[in-house]
């Protein structure tokens, strides 16, 4: 078992080989046990620290109206490039999502805004520390569409702001 620090700014590094004893540590420390297993694919198993506080039960997803047409094709959302290049698909809370609009897509045009139902994906879906120590959702594997609650266009306002329906938490 290899112990990584997971976190903002800070790229996972190994810190130490350690057996299950680790475990421990890993609850009280903000640190991820990862182990390969084989047979597997190339991505870690992950068993992150546990979210603190209530678990939302809807997620969110801001992509382009184009990845999202391609999503319906397809019966499934793979992730825009910035999500296949991270290894799992970025998702944003009802409480985070603007801040994320407005972080890395600021101005942006012809997006829509996608509510998942978090518990249709909770066996691939981590909650994993990010921006500004926040929990973010990430869901390691395609999204299926089965899972969506609804999918709607993300209009921009005439202050250039995205302007978002009322969100679930």
């Amino acid at each position: 078992m290899q112990l990584k620090r997971v976190g903002l700014g800070s790229p996972s590094q190994p810190v130490g080989i350690n057996r299950m004893p680790a475990l421990s540590l890993i609850a009280r420390s903000g640190f991820t046990a990862t182990a390969r297993l084989p047979g597997r694919d190339h991505r870690d198993v992950r068993w992150p620290r546990a979210h603190r506080g209530n678990v939302p039960t809807t997620i969110y997803k801001i992509c382009e109206s184009a990845l999202w047409r391609e999503a319906e094709r397809a019966g499934m959302l793979r992730g825009a490039p910035v999500d296949l290049r991270d290894g799992f698909i970025h998702f944003s809370t009802a409480d985070q999502v603007r801040a994320t609009a407005a972080k890395h897509f600021a101005g942006a045009a012809d997006l829509m805004l996608v509510a998942v139902d978090a518990g249709a994906v909770e066996g691939v879906l981590k909650w994993e520390v990010s921006r500004g120590g926040d929990w973010f959702p990430h869901l390691y594997g395609a999204l299926p569409l089965s899972a969506v609650l609804w999918a709607r266009p993300l209009p921009l306002g005439s202050d250039r702001r995205h302007v978002f329906p009322e969100l679930t938490p």
